[in-house]
């Protein structure tokens, strides 16, 4: 198994197809008279083992849209289906800030 070190230093982006773009979700519920938000724990580098929101790379060959990759990541990750949310939003937006594939 590599370390995260390893990965940052043989990452290449050049790898993925422009533009490199991903999708995060938030999923909300009550449970217990609590606000709760699902996370996921990262399988891969980078931050492997630590929590995050479910997302990842938009595939252009599969996904038509935002939305599509998200209802398919979901899915990916969590085994949850689309059907079974009671409202759905999406909101796109731009973050230059953040590095690819974090």
């Amino acid at each position: 198994m590599s370390t995260e070190t390893d990965y940052l230093q043989n990452y290449d982006a050049s790898r993925f197809p422009a533009p490199i773009v991903t999708v995060d979700s938030v999923l909300f519920t009550v449970h217990q008279e609590q606000l709760c938000v699902l996370m996921v724990k990262r399988a891969n580098h980078p931050f492997q083992g630590r929590w995050g929101l479910p997302g990842g790379f938009i595939d252009l060959q599969r996904d038509d849209s935002t939305g599509a990759t998200a209802q398919r990541k979901l899915m990916e990750k969590t085994g949850i289906a689309r059907r079974i949310w009671r409202s759905w939003r999406v909101f796109p937006a731009v973050n230059a800030t953040r590095a690819a594939g974090a």
